[in-house]
Protein backbone atom coordinates (compact mmCIF):
# COMPACT_ATOMS: atom_id res chain seq x y z
CA UNK A 1 0.00 0.00 0.00
CA UNK A 2 1.08 3.60 -0.61
CA UNK A 3 0.97 4.39 3.12
CA UNK A 4 3.77 1.90 3.76
CA UNK A 5 6.36 4.05 2.01
CA UNK A 6 8.54 6.51 3.91
CA UNK A 7 7.87 10.05 5.04
CA UNK A 8 6.37 12.93 3.12
CA UNK A 9 3.33 11.26 1.57
CA UNK A 10 0.77 12.89 3.89
CA UNK A 11 1.43 16.27 2.23
CA UNK A 12 0.53 15.03 -1.26
CA UNK A 13 -2.70 15.74 -3.07
CA UNK A 14 -5.04 12.86 -3.90
CA UNK A 15 -3.83 12.98 -7.52
CA UNK A 16 -0.16 12.84 -6.54
CA UNK A 17 -0.81 10.03 -4.06
CA UNK A 18 -2.46 7.96 -6.75
CA UNK A 19 0.60 8.28 -8.95
CA UNK A 20 3.23 7.73 -6.27
CA UNK A 21 5.62 5.94 -6.27
CA UNK A 22 5.33 5.06 -9.97
CA UNK A 23 5.55 8.71 -10.96
CA UNK A 24 8.34 10.36 -9.00
CA UNK A 25 11.49 10.84 -11.02
CA UNK A 26 9.60 9.75 -14.15
CA UNK A 27 7.74 13.08 -14.35
CA UNK A 28 11.04 14.83 -15.14
CA UNK A 29 12.10 12.49 -17.97
CA UNK A 30 10.84 12.93 -21.53
CA UNK A 31 10.89 9.22 -22.33
CA UNK A 32 8.82 6.40 -20.90
CA UNK A 33 10.89 4.54 -18.30
CA UNK A 34 10.69 3.41 -14.67
CA UNK A 35 12.57 4.44 -11.53
CA UNK A 36 10.21 2.94 -8.98
CA UNK A 37 12.90 1.58 -6.64
CA UNK A 38 14.75 4.90 -6.66
CA UNK A 39 11.50 6.77 -5.96
CA UNK A 40 10.84 4.57 -2.94
CA UNK A 41 14.40 5.06 -1.70
CA UNK A 42 14.11 8.86 -1.94
CA UNK A 43 10.81 8.72 -0.08
CA UNK A 44 8.62 11.37 -1.70
CA UNK A 45 7.82 13.13 -4.95
CA UNK A 46 9.38 16.31 -3.55
CA UNK A 47 12.63 14.48 -2.82
CA UNK A 48 12.65 13.15 -6.39
CA UNK A 49 12.24 16.68 -7.75
CA UNK A 50 15.06 17.92 -5.54
CA UNK A 51 17.34 15.10 -6.70
CA UNK A 52 16.62 15.88 -10.34
CA UNK A 53 17.22 19.61 -9.84
CA UNK A 54 20.50 19.09 -7.99
CA UNK A 55 22.01 16.74 -10.55
CA UNK A 56 20.73 18.55 -13.64
CA UNK A 57 22.49 21.63 -12.29
CA UNK A 58 25.73 19.73 -11.82
CA UNK A 59 25.58 18.32 -15.34
CA UNK A 60 24.78 21.70 -16.90
CA UNK A 61 27.77 23.22 -15.15
CA UNK A 62 29.93 20.41 -16.54
CA UNK A 63 28.54 20.41 -20.06
CA UNK A 64 28.70 24.16 -20.62
CA UNK A 65 32.50 23.80 -20.62
CA UNK A 66 32.68 20.87 -23.03
CA UNK A 67 34.60 21.05 -26.27
CA UNK A 68 34.05 18.56 -29.09
CA UNK A 69 36.53 16.10 -27.59
CA UNK A 70 34.67 16.02 -24.27
CA UNK A 71 31.32 15.56 -26.02
CA UNK A 72 32.59 12.61 -28.02
CA UNK A 73 34.27 11.09 -24.95
CA UNK A 74 31.02 11.24 -22.99
CA UNK A 75 29.18 9.48 -25.80
CA UNK A 76 31.57 6.57 -25.23
CA UNK A 77 31.05 6.79 -21.47
CA UNK A 78 27.28 6.59 -21.95
CA UNK A 79 27.64 3.51 -24.13
CA UNK A 80 29.99 1.87 -21.65
CA UNK A 81 27.61 2.61 -18.80
CA UNK A 82 24.83 0.81 -20.66
CA UNK A 83 27.19 -2.08 -21.44
CA UNK A 84 27.84 -2.37 -17.70
CA UNK A 85 24.16 -3.12 -17.16
CA UNK A 86 24.52 -6.18 -19.38
CA UNK A 87 27.82 -7.25 -17.81
CA UNK A 88 26.64 -6.90 -14.21
CA UNK A 89 23.38 -8.72 -14.94
CA UNK A 90 25.22 -11.54 -16.68
CA UNK A 91 27.61 -11.92 -13.71
CA UNK A 92 24.72 -11.85 -11.23
CA UNK A 93 22.87 -14.63 -13.04
CA UNK A 94 26.04 -16.70 -13.29
CA UNK A 95 26.69 -16.14 -9.57
CA UNK A 96 23.23 -17.45 -8.76
CA UNK A 97 23.93 -20.57 -10.81
CA UNK A 98 27.25 -21.05 -8.99
CA UNK A 99 25.52 -20.75 -5.63
CA UNK A 100 22.95 -23.39 -6.59
CA UNK A 101 25.79 -25.63 -7.77
CA UNK A 102 27.57 -25.25 -4.43
CA UNK A 103 30.67 -23.52 -5.81
CA UNK A 104 31.49 -20.77 -3.36
CA UNK A 105 34.75 -19.91 -5.07
CA UNK A 106 32.90 -19.10 -8.28
CA UNK A 107 29.98 -17.50 -6.47
CA UNK A 108 32.07 -14.91 -4.67
CA UNK A 109 34.13 -14.12 -7.74
CA UNK A 110 31.04 -13.56 -9.90
CA UNK A 111 29.09 -11.75 -7.18
CA UNK A 112 31.90 -9.31 -6.55
CA UNK A 113 32.24 -8.45 -10.22
CA UNK A 114 28.47 -8.20 -10.65
CA UNK A 115 28.38 -5.46 -8.01
CA UNK A 116 31.61 -3.87 -9.26
CA UNK A 117 30.30 -3.48 -12.81
CA UNK A 118 26.90 -2.28 -11.58
CA UNK A 119 28.61 0.47 -9.55
CA UNK A 120 31.10 1.23 -12.31
CA UNK A 121 28.25 1.66 -14.80
CA UNK A 122 26.85 4.47 -12.63
CA UNK A 123 30.22 6.13 -12.03
CA UNK A 124 30.94 6.35 -15.75
CA UNK A 125 28.27 9.05 -15.60
CA UNK A 126 29.57 10.90 -12.53
CA UNK A 127 30.25 14.53 -13.49
CA UNK A 128 33.34 14.82 -11.28
CA UNK A 129 35.12 11.81 -12.78
CA UNK A 130 37.63 12.43 -15.56
CA UNK A 131 37.41 9.99 -18.45
CA UNK A 132 40.99 8.75 -18.07
CA UNK A 133 40.46 8.06 -14.35
CA UNK A 134 37.10 6.31 -14.55
CA UNK A 135 38.36 4.12 -17.40
CA UNK A 136 40.87 2.53 -15.01
CA UNK A 137 39.72 2.99 -11.41
CA UNK A 138 41.09 1.13 -8.40
CA UNK A 139 39.05 -1.47 -6.55
CA UNK A 140 38.89 0.83 -3.51
CA UNK A 141 37.86 3.93 -5.45
CA UNK A 142 34.64 2.55 -6.90
CA UNK A 143 32.86 1.74 -3.59
CA UNK A 144 34.19 4.87 -1.88
CA UNK A 145 33.01 7.29 -4.56
CA UNK A 146 29.71 5.49 -5.05
CA UNK A 147 28.95 5.46 -1.33
CA UNK A 148 29.77 9.14 -0.99
CA UNK A 149 27.62 10.18 -3.95
CA UNK A 150 24.58 7.92 -3.73
CA UNK A 151 24.28 6.12 -0.37
CA UNK A 152 23.75 7.25 3.21
CA UNK A 153 20.60 7.83 5.31
CA UNK A 154 18.84 9.89 2.63
CA UNK A 155 20.62 8.42 -0.37
CA UNK A 156 19.02 7.26 -3.58
CA UNK A 157 20.55 3.80 -2.96
CA UNK A 158 19.88 2.23 0.43
CA UNK A 159 22.10 -0.82 0.06
CA UNK A 160 25.36 -0.66 2.00
CA UNK A 161 27.38 -0.87 -1.22
CA UNK A 162 30.76 -0.17 0.32
CA UNK A 163 30.41 -2.83 3.02
CA UNK A 164 29.05 -5.36 0.53
CA UNK A 165 31.87 -4.81 -1.95
CA UNK A 166 34.55 -4.96 0.72
CA UNK A 167 33.10 -8.18 2.13
CA UNK A 168 32.72 -9.83 -1.28
CA UNK A 169 36.21 -8.72 -2.28
CA UNK A 170 37.69 -10.27 0.87
CA UNK A 171 35.92 -13.54 0.19
CA UNK A 172 36.83 -13.53 -3.51
CA UNK A 173 40.50 -12.97 -2.71
CA UNK A 174 40.54 -15.48 0.13
CA UNK A 175 39.11 -18.27 -2.00
CA UNK A 176 41.18 -17.30 -5.06
CA UNK A 177 44.60 -16.94 -3.42
CA UNK A 178 44.37 -18.99 -0.20
CA UNK A 179 41.84 -21.66 -1.04
CA UNK A 180 40.92 -23.28 2.30
CA UNK A 181 40.34 -26.95 2.95
CA UNK A 182 37.06 -26.00 4.64
CA UNK A 183 34.85 -22.92 4.30
CA UNK A 184 35.71 -20.30 6.94
CA UNK A 185 32.58 -18.25 6.15
CA UNK A 186 29.86 -20.74 6.97
CA UNK A 187 27.34 -18.37 8.55
CA UNK A 188 24.14 -16.50 7.74
CA UNK A 189 26.00 -13.73 5.88
CA UNK A 190 27.55 -16.23 3.52
CA UNK A 191 26.44 -17.17 0.01
CA UNK A 192 22.76 -17.62 0.90
CA UNK A 193 22.52 -14.06 2.17
CA UNK A 194 24.29 -12.45 -0.77
CA UNK A 195 22.33 -14.23 -3.49
CA UNK A 196 19.33 -11.91 -3.16
CA UNK A 197 21.19 -8.70 -2.32
CA UNK A 198 23.48 -8.86 -5.36
CA UNK A 199 20.49 -9.03 -7.70
CA UNK A 200 18.83 -6.09 -5.93
CA UNK A 201 21.97 -3.98 -6.11
CA UNK A 202 22.37 -4.67 -9.82
CA UNK A 203 18.74 -3.79 -10.55
CA UNK A 204 18.84 -0.51 -8.64
CA UNK A 205 22.17 0.48 -10.19
CA UNK A 206 20.69 -0.12 -13.64
CA UNK A 207 17.83 2.22 -12.78
CA UNK A 208 20.31 4.77 -11.41
CA UNK A 209 22.57 4.71 -14.46
CA UNK A 210 19.48 4.96 -16.68
CA UNK A 211 18.32 8.00 -14.70
CA UNK A 212 21.69 9.74 -14.94
CA UNK A 213 21.98 9.02 -18.64
CA UNK A 214 18.72 10.91 -19.16
CA UNK A 215 19.93 13.70 -16.86
CA UNK A 216 22.99 14.09 -19.08
CA UNK A 217 20.88 14.17 -22.24
CA UNK A 218 18.52 16.76 -20.75
CA UNK A 219 21.40 18.92 -19.52
CA UNK A 220 23.10 18.74 -22.92
CA UNK A 221 19.87 19.76 -24.63
CA UNK A 222 19.50 22.77 -22.33
CA UNK A 223 23.10 23.77 -23.06
CA UNK A 224 22.66 23.39 -26.82
CA UNK A 225 25.00 20.41 -27.12
CA UNK A 226 23.77 17.98 -29.74
CA UNK A 227 24.96 15.41 -32.28
CA UNK A 228 28.25 16.10 -34.00
CA UNK A 229 30.64 14.55 -36.47
CA UNK A 230 34.15 13.54 -35.47
CA UNK A 231 36.50 15.70 -37.48
CA UNK A 232 39.57 14.19 -39.11
CA UNK A 233 41.92 15.89 -36.67
CA UNK A 234 40.04 14.36 -33.74
CA UNK A 235 39.70 10.81 -34.99
CA UNK A 236 42.85 9.46 -33.35
CA UNK A 237 42.11 11.07 -29.99
CA UNK A 238 38.58 9.66 -30.07
CA UNK A 239 39.85 6.21 -31.02
CA UNK A 240 42.31 6.32 -28.11
CA UNK A 241 39.49 7.18 -25.68
CA UNK A 242 37.26 4.45 -27.08
CA UNK A 243 40.01 1.85 -26.75
CA UNK A 244 40.96 2.95 -23.24
CA UNK A 245 37.35 2.53 -22.08
CA UNK A 246 36.53 -0.66 -23.98
CA UNK A 247 39.78 -2.61 -24.01
CA UNK A 248 43.45 -2.68 -23.08
CA UNK A 249 46.77 -3.43 -24.68
CA UNK A 250 48.20 -6.92 -24.63
CA UNK A 251 51.17 -6.92 -22.21
CA UNK A 252 53.60 -8.45 -24.72
CA UNK A 253 52.05 -7.91 -28.15
CA UNK A 254 51.29 -4.84 -30.22
CA UNK A 255 47.79 -3.52 -30.74
CA UNK A 256 44.47 -3.47 -28.93
CA UNK A 257 41.84 -6.17 -28.66
CA UNK A 258 38.27 -5.12 -29.46
CA UNK A 259 35.43 -7.61 -29.66
CA UNK A 260 33.18 -7.41 -32.75
CA UNK A 261 30.40 -5.27 -31.24
CA UNK A 262 32.96 -2.72 -30.03
CA UNK A 263 34.67 -2.69 -33.41
CA UNK A 264 31.34 -1.97 -35.05
CA UNK A 265 30.50 0.76 -32.54
CA UNK A 266 33.86 2.45 -33.08
CA UNK A 267 33.33 2.36 -36.84
CA UNK A 268 29.82 3.80 -36.47
CA UNK A 269 31.06 6.62 -34.25
CA UNK A 270 33.82 7.52 -36.70
CA UNK A 271 31.63 7.40 -39.81
CA UNK A 272 28.24 8.57 -38.49
CA UNK A 273 29.21 10.86 -35.63
CA UNK A 274 28.14 10.81 -31.99
CA UNK A 275 24.95 11.59 -30.12
CA UNK A 276 24.05 11.60 -26.43
CA UNK A 277 21.15 9.23 -25.74
CA UNK A 278 19.55 7.86 -22.59
CA UNK A 279 19.95 4.18 -21.79
CA UNK A 280 16.29 3.28 -22.23
CA UNK A 281 16.40 4.86 -25.70
CA UNK A 282 19.52 2.92 -26.71
CA UNK A 283 18.41 -0.35 -25.15
CA UNK A 284 17.04 -1.95 -28.32
CA UNK A 285 20.24 -1.23 -30.20
CA UNK A 286 22.35 -2.87 -27.51
CA UNK A 287 19.98 -5.83 -27.43
CA UNK A 288 20.88 -6.33 -31.08
CA UNK A 289 24.60 -6.25 -30.25
CA UNK A 290 24.57 -8.42 -27.12
CA UNK A 291 25.76 -12.00 -27.68
CA UNK A 292 24.73 -12.09 -31.34
CA UNK A 293 28.09 -12.23 -33.14
CA UNK A 294 29.57 -15.59 -32.18
CA UNK A 295 28.22 -18.98 -31.14
CA UNK A 296 30.01 -22.08 -29.97
CA UNK A 297 29.03 -25.74 -30.18
CA UNK A 298 25.32 -26.52 -30.46
CA UNK A 299 24.73 -27.35 -26.78
CA UNK A 300 26.79 -24.40 -25.64
CA UNK A 301 24.93 -22.15 -28.06
CA UNK A 302 21.57 -23.17 -26.57
CA UNK A 303 22.84 -22.31 -23.10
CA UNK A 304 24.10 -18.96 -24.38
CA UNK A 305 20.72 -18.18 -25.92
CA UNK A 306 18.91 -18.97 -22.68
CA UNK A 307 21.26 -16.80 -20.62
CA UNK A 308 21.07 -13.99 -23.16
CA UNK A 309 17.29 -13.93 -22.98
CA UNK A 310 17.41 -13.88 -19.19
CA UNK A 311 19.77 -10.92 -19.20
CA UNK A 312 17.66 -9.02 -21.71
CA UNK A 313 14.49 -9.67 -19.75
CA UNK A 314 15.96 -8.53 -16.42
CA UNK A 315 17.40 -5.33 -17.88
CA UNK A 316 14.17 -4.53 -19.70
CA UNK A 317 12.14 -4.95 -16.52
CA UNK A 318 14.60 -2.82 -14.57
CA UNK A 319 14.02 0.07 -17.00
CA UNK A 320 10.28 -0.36 -17.71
Amino acid sequence: MVTSFPMGLSKMSVTEEAKWPQFGLERHIKYGTSFIHLNINLGSADACTQYFSTWIGRYRKLICGWDQHETTAWSVRLRQSLKSAFVSTHFALAAEEASKAGSRVTFYYLSYYAVLHAVWGVLYLHPDEKTSAIAKPTHSKLPNVFHSAFCGPKGIIRYQIKDTMEDLRLRREYYSYRMPLNSPFDDDRDAKGYTSSVGGIVKQCIQLSNLHSHLIVEAADREGVGPLEIQSEGRQAFTDVFRAINSQRHPTRDGWFLEPADERALSEFLTQGVDLQGHSVMLDHMFDEYMTYMRGAEAEAKADVAKTEQVRSLIFHAMY
